[in-house]
């Protein structure tokens, strides 16, 4: 009689600053394809909120609606979302137990100082006065994050961030807080790209791909050995 073999263990991938404007729609849509994988997700702002907070979001009427019909997605069983900053929702996880950790336009653009009550208004300042003003201790907190992160990824595992520059280069901060955090880490290898929209399916991409459309998108991934 054959002996039985153990249950594979699920593979655990988790996205930072998930929720977004279409209700962590892009953690939702991969949950539901790959039900043998478990999904989770950290975000100031709840999986349930439908509140605009991009005033690009309301400007751009097929943005707005694509937003809607994203809402209406419901949350699979293999996805767990945390409301919490990125380094407490990090520290909820033991080390060496994940094996992709994922942030589209999240990580290295915000400050620790930024919370629920104050994230519209700071999202609204950030539109009209270029970010750089408004998240002015981003750095050191994607300082704090990377190292985090770089702790709860098993070994092998991957961190693979998106950020965008705005093509007249005002906002090139966003990329440099990453850079910057990531070459202070114990990430050895790293490897950077600018990505191509064009070949990226409409349906698995985030809401502010979509309206991203003044911007150059890069994605950087960082193996841990």
């Amino acid at each position: 009689m054959p002996i039985k073999q153990p249950p594979k263990p699920k593979r655990k991938i988790l996205h930072l600053g998930n929720v977004g404007e279409d209700k962590a729609y892009r953690s939702k849509r991969l949950a539901h394809m790959c039900p043998d994988i478990q999904f989770y997700g950290i975000d100031l702002k709840k999986i349930t909120n439908s509140r605009v907070h991009h005033p690009s979001v309301l400007e751009d009427t097929q943005i707005h609606k694509l937003r809607e019909s994203r809402l209406k997605l419901d949350k699979p069983k293999n996805l767990i979302q945390f409301q919490e900053n990125f380094i407490k929702g990090l520290l909820d996880f033991p080390d060496n137990h994940l094996d992709i950790i994922t942030s589209d336009f999240a990580v290295g653009y915000y400050d620790q100082r930024v919370t629920t009550r104050n994230l519209k208004k700071k999202a609204v300042a950030a539109y009209k006065v270029n970010a750089v003003n408004v998240y002015t201790e981003a750095e050191k907190y994607t300082i704090d994050v990377i190292n985090l992160i770089y702790n709860k990824l098993k070994p092998k595992g991957k961190f693979i961030a998106y950020y965008f520059i705005d093509r007249n280069r005002i906002n090139t901060y966003f990329g440099f807080n990453l850079k910057t955090a990531i070459n202070k880490s114990k990430f050895l290898y790293v490897k950077e790209e600018k990505v191509d929209i064009t070949k990226m399916p409409p349906e698995f991409r985030s809401l502010y791909t979509t309206h991203l459309r003044d911007s150059d998108i890069y994605r950087i991934v960082a193996i841990k050995e």
